[in-house]
């Protein structure tokens, strides 16, 4: 996660930020911050499950700090109802979530309209509508249980996924010169081949196929030809796994 201090330095400085990692601990939610609404709570189990999930109350220093940068942080830019999924598979419906990519936290907002952070550590799943699509975020690597990514493609032999990320480009001033904050939203890029460790890729034909076969690799070339599709873009990778695999 990152340095929220380093945000407070643009308000109050308007100079160079320095974008540093740094672990956010969980804390626990005192009981004036319950009462979610829209929740379907048909059980007190379901109150339950949603507390495990709750963090620490965040403050409003943050939301100043990112109105003095050009950009966004989040995934959707306002809180929208998604789904909570536990890592035992019991869920929390319809409860308004924002997602931070630059600090890599789920925030939640209740009835009284504190924001809270979630534990990402008791979550398996969080699904979540956004303009263009509904985003489904999974837990795929359990030795990094803070980690969630998007399942783009998935098969006997293949997974093929991203985790989404924000970076924040320094601001600076030069006498007459000045170039704003920016925060930049981003993808990074996993394949997995069966048993074998996670590889980062990039999307580049060359790069996306290199874990496969010699023969794989002519026989993807051959069916993306045939359906004139480019080796460009995620959409484009996605559609010739799924229709190579379903051929």
């Amino acid at each position: 996660m990152k340095n929220l201090f380093t945000l407070l330095f643009i308000f109050f400085a308007s100079v160079g930020i320095i974008a540093q990692e740094q672990g956010i601990p969980a804390g626990g939610l005192g009981s004036d911050q319950g009462g979610f609404s829209g929740i379907n709570f048909n059980t007190s189990m379901n109150q339950e499950l949603l507390n495990k999930a709750l963090g620490m109350t965040m403050g409003e220093d943050r939301e100043l700090a990112y109105s003095q940068i050009k950009g966004s942080p989040y995934l959707n830019e306002e809180p929208v109802k998604g789904t909570l999924v536990m890592g035992d598979g019991k869920q929390v419906n319809d409860i308004l979530l924002h997602i931070d990519l630059y600090t890599n936290e789920f925030i939640a907002t209740p009835a009284n309209g504190d924001k809270v952070l979630l534990d990402k550590t008791v979550l398996g799943e969080l699904v979540i509508p956004t303009d263009e699509e509904t985003v489904v975020l999974k837990k795929l690597d359990l030795t990094k249980p803070d980690q969630f990514y998007e399942v783009l493609y998935k098969d006997e032999k293949l997974l093929f996924y991203k985790q989404r990320y924000v970076t924040l480009r320094e601001g600076s001033s030069q006498g007459m010169s000045k170039v704003d904050p920016k925060f930049n939203q981003r993808s990074r890029y996993f394949i997995k081949h069966g048993n074998k460790p996670a590889e980062t890729v990039k999307l580049k034909k060359k790069d996306i196929l290199a874990g496969f076969s010699k023969r794989e690799q002519k026989a993807l070339t051959k069916y993306a030809k045939s359906q004139k599709i480019k080796f460009k873009k995620e959409k484009d990778y996605i559609a010739i796994f799924e229709g190579f695999h379903n051929q």
